[in-house]
């Protein structure tokens, strides 16, 4: 080969530079935002840690091939105050009472009504000790949870719920729960 590019060697090498550059300018944006929500991307499919200052994380745009599940592949750790990924989840998340600013309110009035129509709701700590499936005894129609206690993530329908025998907590899920 004698030290000269042909156009279609030059076309190629364009063509990946153009190709470079929209990737970096992308990268770039994509960490540049004006609202309140940051991305965070498991590397190597390894777990990865990200500052969020969140009271209700919620995953609002997947960006991964990989599989964003909360619980599984991407969490909230409150003690740390940090967004967790793993398993190759990439996305961006915010803050869903930032986004959705009346639905705390929205729970308080819930709250308030309740107590006007002579409902208390009662609040209770419940736990899987050991990973093992544990029910609390409850007479509740509805639960939230109101704080989670354990390093293990609490994610309603998979690690604790209410169902027509009371409530459950499993997988090393610890917190304090509300209902009536």
């Amino acid at each position: 080969m004698s030290g000269k590019f042909t156009w279609g060697e030059n076309d190629m090498l364009l063509r990946w530079l153009a190709l470079i550059a929209l990737i970096f300018c992308g990268a770039a944006q994509a960490h540049d935002r004006d609202d309140d929500s940051i991305e965070c991307r498991s590397r190597n499919y390894q777990h990865t840690e990200c500052a969020a200052d969140f009271r209700h994380p919620e995953l609002v745009q997947q960006l991964s091939d990989s599989d964003c599940t909360e619980g599984d592949s991407w969490g909230y750790d409150r003690r740390h105050g940090a967004i967790w990924v793993s398993k190759g989840c990439a996305g961006v998340f915010a803050d869903r009472s930032e986004r959705y600013g009346h639905r705390e309110r929205d729970r308080d009035d819930d709250d308030r009504d309740d107590r006007r129509r002579g409902r208390r709701s009662e609040v209770i700590e419940c736990r899987s000790t050991g990973y093992q499936f544990v029910r609390c005894e409850v007479d509740w129609r509805e639960a939230r949870l109101i704080e989670q206690l354990s390093d293990s993530n609490c994610v309603e329908g998979r690690s604790w719920g209410l169902d027509d025998d009371g409530l459950w907590v499993d997988k090393g899920c610890a917190g304090r729960f509300s209902g009536h």
